[in-house]
């Protein structure tokens, strides 16, 4: 009897392979995602930071050029966070991107896995047919002679 071979094998390695380079890519993504959230952190604790000190200045006394000059300083922070919002929201629809990309093809590669051993298993009980069917003619010759 000839050994199993499975006639999608290549097509399952080459869905493993993807799998594997897309399970970096959902990596790579992520990092990309936390990045981007830490930046949006560091502007928050710098408009905090600079409040802080306007709120400080005020008490103490300020002159109105210094007030302006807060002012526009806090609205550059606000402009920046929102396009680090943005940018953080792009970076999110990446990571689904790269998530639903690599479920899919984790999906597709069980069911070629599932369809292997479903293969194996006929080559198995074809295997034991085969077997039984030998063993079973020797015992006939042993019985004729």
């Amino acid at each position: 009897m000839k050994r199993f071979s499975f006639s999608l094998q290549s097509i399952l390695e080459y869905r493993s392979r993807l799998e594997n380079v897309l399970s970096v890519v959902l990596a790579a993504a992520q990092v990309q995602s936390d990045e981007e959230k830490k930046v949006l952190d560091k502007w928050r604790l710098l408009q905090n930071d600079c409040q802080a000190e306007l709120a400080t200045k005020t008490v103490q006394g300020m002159t109105i050029v210094e007030r302006i000059h807060y002012q526009q300083y806090l609205d550059m922070i606000a402009d920046s966070m929102r396009i680090q919002k943005q940018r953080i929201q792009e970076a999110f629809l990446r990571v689904e991107q790269a998530r639903n990309k690599l479920m899919e093809v984790a999906q597709k590669k069980k069911v070629l896995e599932r369809l292997k051993q479903n293969k194996f298993k006929d080559y198995q009980q074809d295997i034991d047919h085969w077997e039984q069917s030998f063993l079973d003619e020797i015992s006939r010759n042993r019985l004729v002679r």
